[in-house]
């Protein structure tokens, strides 16, 4: 299997991890980030690897190997493929403003029940204090 095509099968596999991700998402949002982060992180090694091959086919003159139609086979991936990995980021950043929004209301939520343990110990507090000063006078 060429480098090319081992590409083009993990375009396809990322692709078709999006589609599922896009399809039933985690519930959770910080499960949804680490889903989309992970698909990101593939994205940019496919990324990586297919800037490679594009030097490869223009830096060491292999004009024997990628002739014209695979030239043009090549660039249609490319688009494609840059295609597949902006959407990828879009879910990616989503996902991750969803994360933030999600920590922020869970920070809230445990600032606002710290606040109420604090009123609800400082209530009891006085009514010990009051039991204490009925029962000493």
């Amino acid at each position: 299997m060429t480098l090319f095509t081992k590409l083009k099968t993990q375009t396809a596999e990322l692709e078709a991890a999006l589609g599922k991700y896009r399809a039933s998402p985690p519930a959770d949002p910080i499960d949804a980030r680490g889903v989309t982060d992970a698909l990101a992180k593939s994205a940019s090694s496919v990324e990586e690897k297919l800037i490679k091959l594009r030097k490869k086919a223009m830096l060491t003159g292999e004009a024997r190997i990628f002739n014209e139609n695979k030239s043009a086979e090549i660039l249609l991936f490319c688009t494609e493929f840059d295609r597949v990995l902006a959407e990828v980021n879009e879910a990616a950043e989503s996902s991750r403003e969803m994360a933030l929004v999600h920590e922020a209301k869970v920070q809230e939520i445990a600032k606002a029940e710290a606040k109420a343990a604090a009123e609800k110990a400082a209530a009891e507090k006085r009514m010990q204090e009051a039991a204490a000063a009925a029962a000493a006078a």
